[in-house]
């Protein structure tokens, strides 16, 4: 076992039509991509560490999922801190955008969840800037097939339609679904990329987890280039999260977070920055270079 997983394991606050929109490609195509679920609102100087990571690692993609109300919002587009934000993100060639909707595990009602899908699609529309996502994250995620498969139904259906809106204004519809566990891999068929672990950095090494399973029929059994690792409370210095993010990126995972942020104190797991952040970019940076270096 490497030493990264023998330990037992205060951030910062915080067009269609005639433009054309920036390419997409697959977030994870230059190695493995940073996701950071980007839950701090836009106020001025807020996210200038992220402005300031992606300008400064241009060889290391990231993903974004863009928030602004637990989704898109009422209106038809966000309001003014965040349509400048999400245009100065959007001028960056390393950067992928996607909005957040949530499911509570295929429970919700799924006209409301397209709805939702539809409204972030259509900010490809907005006249003055470039503000478009290039696709949707879904949280809570249904993570097993559910009974009479009705949860595949529920994912064939949202991934159809996310599809659609989306390759209509010219954009890829990188969907990501978040169910934080290993699924069946029958669920691959109707996401771009699942988050197979989402916990803290402690629990990595419990039973029936990503690192530990070996259940064929899940998605361990999976490509895991397909796979997303949020990793949250992680509580070691910078030299053990360089070695957790070496292991990760040797693995091949798909696209990776790791934040020193621990719900179990009341600090959220996305809404501030990593004490680590700076240092989490880097290494991202540098463990992609090395794994290029010896394909």
């Amino acid at each position: 076992m490497s030493s990264i997983l023998q330990i037992l394991a205060t951030p910062f606050t915080c067009c269609a039509g005639s433009r054309k929109l920036k390419p997409t490609k697959p977030p994870n195509s230059n190695g493995t991509s940073i996701l950071f679920p980007l839950y701090i609102y836009p106020d001025p100087g807020c996210w200038d560490r992220v402005f300031t990571a992606v300008s400064k690692h241009p060889a290391q993609h990231f993903t974004f999922v863009i928030n602004p109300n637990s989704g898109p919002g009422p209106e038809k587009f966000p309001d003014a801190e965040y349509t400048d934000a999400i245009a100065k993100l959007n001028v960056y060639k390393n950067v992928t955008l996607i909005g957040y909707v949530h499911t509570t595990y295929g429970t919700r009602d799924l006209t409301q969840v397209i709805s939702e899908v539809e409204r972030y699609a259509a900010w490809a529309t907005y006249p003055d800037l470039d503000i478009h996502v290039d696709g949707i994250f879904v949280d809570e995620a249904p993570g097993e097939l559910g009974e009479g498969k009705i949860n595949l139904g529920y994912l064939r259906t949202l991934h159809a339609h996310t599809k659609r809106a989306f390759q209509e204004m010219g954009l890829q519809g990188y969907l990501v679904t978040n169910p934080g566990k290993i699924v069946p891999k029958a669920l691959y068929d109707y996401a771009d990329n699942i988050v197979s672990y989402e916990a803290s950095f402690k629990t990595m090494i419990f039973p029936d987890t990503l690192f530990t399973s070996s259940d064929k029929q899940m998605s361990a059994g999976t490509k895991i280039d397909r796979q997303t690792v949020l990793i949250h409370s992680f509580d070691g210095g910078s030299r053990k999260q360089g070695e957790l993010v070496q292991m990760l990126v040797k693995k091949g995972i798909g696209e990776v977070y790791v934040t020193t942020c621990d719900p179990g104190k009341g600090e959220g797991d996305y809404s501030r920055y990593s004490e680590h952040w700076e240092d989490f970019v880097a290494e991202m940076e540098k463990a992609n270079e090395a794994a290029l270096r010896h394909d």
